[in-house]
């Protein structure tokens, strides 16, 4: 029992002397653990020790996050962030996100989100995430195509997209694809290797052709405007798909199969135009093995039968039941 009280002052003097445990780990290991922090956090800890000094400049991982920081306004932030990639070295990015909400200038707020971005291709970025909200507009993206051998994943937030933004011809490592609160005015999705669409609450201005041969999961989720055409998907597993009160493939006159003869019917125009035998999503989806179908408008459906080939489960909640043929 003697021993206890000289044990304990050893304990004491090894912690006033300052013994850093947790700096004498390998730099792989404290870069990944900086990576889970936003980098404004990370770059801070070069002040602990000259060990820590140069450690944030290869953290793997670039977090630009106003969401959890407190910045005084737009330009301190895109200082903060010009300084950061100014700085760091150029080693690979296994992560890039860019978290901003700002009420006030847009324009100061977006200015520099598009060098951003080419500078997270230019590391070989693998997975990318743009949340961007400002109470004025959203930012847009139109004009920025992504050409990269690496990305693997691309999540958008409140952002508008259009002309080739969505192409992805040159990404041949894309595998996820998620969009939320988006608006979309691109007349195409495309992409040979994606396994996983979701596109939720979307303002759809116009009307997409998805093509992606090797998806897997589609989600689709209570979104604004046209209802986008679906290629075919012979990799497709599963289907999640619900039309909200906005979607303007719906008869205002409650003909659910299309051309009521009114000239002013979005949804019946449409059928005018493509043919009554068309059926936007039920022909693409013919492949899938889960259908979840769930509809809170009055949607046009085809006249004909659609023939559904490999379903196993289905789900179909609508005003009206339309006329299908399962074929296991």
């Amino acid at each position: 029992m003697a021993e206890r009280p000289e044990d304990d002052g050893d304990k004491k003097a090894d912690l006033a002397g300052g013994e850093d445990h947790i700096g004498a780990l390998p730099d792989v290991l404290l870069q990944q653990v900086l990576s889970l922090l936003p980098s404004r956090q990370a770059v801070r800890t070069c002040v602990l020790s000259t060990r820590w000094r140069t450690l944030w400049k290869s953290v793997p991982s670039v977090r630009i996050n106003s969401a959890g920081e407190l910045y005084r306004n737009p330009q301190a932030l895109s200082k903060f962030a010009n300084h950061l990639l100014l700085l760091r070295d150029r080693t690979p990015l296994h992560e890039c996100e860019i978290n901003s909400y700002y009420g006030g200038d847009s324009d100061e707020a977006f200015q520099y989100i598009e060098l951003w971005l080419r500078y997270a291709v230019s590391c070989q970025v693998r997975v990318l995430r743009v949340l961007v909200k400002n109470e004025l507009k959203d930012l847009c993206l139109s004009n920025v195509s992504l050409h990269t051998q690496h990305l693997a994943s691309l999540e958008l937030c409140s952002v508008e997209v259009g002309g080739h933004f969505l192409d992805f011809s040159s990404c041949p490592a894309l595998k996820v694809l998620k969009m939320e609160h988006c608006k979309l005015s691109a007349l195409r999705i495309s992409s040979k290797s994606l396994n996983h669409l979701i596109i939720n609450y979307g303002n759809l201005g116009c009307r997409a052709r998805i093509s992606a041969p090797s998806l897997i999961t589609l989600e689709l989720d209570e979104f604004t405007g046209y209802t986008p055409l679906l290629e075919p998907m012979p990799s497709l597993i599963r289907a999640f798909l619900r039309f909200g009160e906005n979607c303007y493939d719906r008869c205002d006159n409650s003909n659910y199969f299309g051309d009521c003869g009114s000239q002013l019917c979005l949804g019946c125009s449409f059928i005018k135009y493509y043919g009554n035998g068309d059926c936007l999503l039920l022909e693409g989806l013919s492949g899938t093995e889960y259908l979840e179908l769930i509809s809170q408008s009055q949607l046009v459906m085809p006249a004909t039968p659609v023939v559904l080939c490999h379903v196993v489960g289905l789900l179909f909640i609508a005003w009206l039941l339309p006329i299908l043929t399962l074929n296991h």
